[in-house]
């Protein structure tokens, strides 16, 4: 059963430094604390310098808002100091493992993924996307390292890292503003509209996803 398959793999995978989660474009991801209620463990997003997690905020608030299931929760997004600087932070929900994590443990495990298995977490990451669509945003960045397994229950598929998505219009909207200044999320899963610095779709995600 692929659920068994990826709670086998969960033991498989080991970070270097365990408080440092992730690191991309748009900043870092650590291990925190909240320090309200029963300071449940969080995951804390800082920006590097120039960027701004204002919107990807603004896209967590709406889907937690939504109670749109698949997404890590929002949590807060403000100034303090991290690690003796003064940082703009994202916490949301400490999510486990990404799908690129659970990939290589595999190589070396006694139950890597089996096509069944990767097929299941696809149908699963697809009803993710149909929620955000719903919702009224673009995902624009597919890629396993932004697929995670929960926390507590390696059953249930989230889609993360939501910086690079955009609101899209539907038919009854103009074409004005249909062109991006730059490429977002990935080239090697980027879809064709993406690539020439088209507007995207939902259609556009389920073109990055088949890649």
């Amino acid at each position: 059963h692929y659920k068994d398959r990826i709670s086998a793999l969960l033991g498989a995978v080991r970070r270097e430094r365990p408080w440092a989660l992730a690191s991309g474009s748009y900043g870092k991801v650590l291990l925190g604390r909240s320090l309200q209620g029963d300071g449940e463990p969080v995951a804390i997003k800082l920006g590097w310098r120039g960027t701004s997690l204002a919107h990807e905020a603004a896209v967590l608030s709406a889907l937690t808002a939504a109670k749109a299931r698949g997404f890590p929760a929002f949590r807060h997004h403000g100034k303090q100091r991290v690690e003796g600087e003064p940082s703009e932070v994202l916490a949301m929900e400490l999510l486990g493992p990404s799908v690129d994590e659970l990939w290589w443990a595999s190589s070396c495990a006694a139950a890597p993924l089996s096509a069944g298995c990767v097929l299941r977490i696809g149908l699963e990451v697809l009803e993710c996307l149909q929620r955000l669509h719903a919702v009224g945003f673009t995902h624009n960045d597919l890629k396993p390292s932004n697929f995670c397994v929960g926390l507590d229950d390696a059953n249930a598929i989230y889609l993360c890292d939501l910086g690079s998505a955009t609101p899209w219009k539907g038919d009854d909207d103009d074409d004005e503003d249909d062109e991006t200044p730059t490429l977002r999320g990935r080239p090697i899963f980027a879809s064709a509209a993406a690539h020439v610095r088209r507007r995207t779709e939902p259609s556009d995600d389920l073109e990055s996803l088949c890649y």
